[in-house]
């Protein structure tokens, strides 16, 4: 559905920009959400209902309401799988380097 949802997104938005961030962000290695594992249901749960969210807002033209839900969805992505990669650096005893040599 994840990715399905954010094909589609692509597809109807006709801004190449949009396509070009998906497509990076798919192609970079452990940061893709393909790669990691979403542990909480919480968390799943969130991301499934942003996706709603969104698909609402779009069918009801509110392209403001779309924006802002998207933003944060991005953020609260970015922010939830920066804090997997950093978990999963310390609980393997490779320590924060990897994390931090990449600007993060």
């Amino acid at each position: 559905m994840n990715v399905s949802f954010h094909g589609n997104i692509m597809a109807y938005s006709a801004n190449p920009w949009v396509k070009e961030m998906i497509d990076q962000i798919y192609n970079v290695p452990l940061i893709s959400d393909r790669v990691i594992i979403w542990k909480s249901r919480e968390i799943f749960i969130r991301t499934h209902d942003d996706h709603h969210r969104i698909a609402r807002a779009l069918a009801n033209r509110d392209g403001a309401r779309a924006s802002a839900i998207m933003r944060e969805h991005v953020s609260f992505s970015i922010e939830y799988m920066l804090s997997q990669l950093k978990e999963n650096s310390d609980a393997t005893g490779s320590g924060h380097g990897k994390l931090h040599h990449i600007g993060l």
